[in-house]
């Protein structure tokens, strides 16, 4: 529906292209995401959980050359949408107050391993 159409994209596109530059039919979100490899912002919270994806991530996933092997463990090629946002949430919490998340790298260059889960 309208609804629908509304969040296929991110709102300041015009338009949609691909890597060569041609121009990519927005299909609805849902098949989008099930077309490419997620990557999800879980937080746990006193409160529940609380699951976000990102569109910045979904167009950078349709983006890519499917031909192209990726190493889907090199997380400074996926700092875009819910990685970024994982790594600033953490940092504007501090690790005092994420008391269930084991953090040993935390303030490292490799603290994303102390919070991604790849499935």
């Amino acid at each position: 529906g309208a609804d629908e159409e509304n969040f296929s994209t991110e709102f300041w596109s015009k338009q949609r292209h691909n890597q060569n530059g041609d121009r990519v039919q927005v299909g609805t979100a849902e098949f989008r995401w099930h077309e490419v490899m997620e990557d999800a912002l879980v937080a746990h919270t006193p409160q529940g959980t609380l699951h976000l994806r990102f569109l910045v991530d979904l167009i950078d996933e349709e983006s890519k050359d499917p031909t192209e092997t990726r190493d889907i463990h090199d997380l400074q090629q996926k700092k875009k949408g819910a990685i970024l946002w994982c790594q600033t949430m953490s940092h504007i919490c501090g690790a005092s107050q994420l008391k269930k998340q084991k953090l040993p790298h935390f303030g490292e260059a490799d603290e994303l391993l102390d919070f991604v889960e790849i499935l």
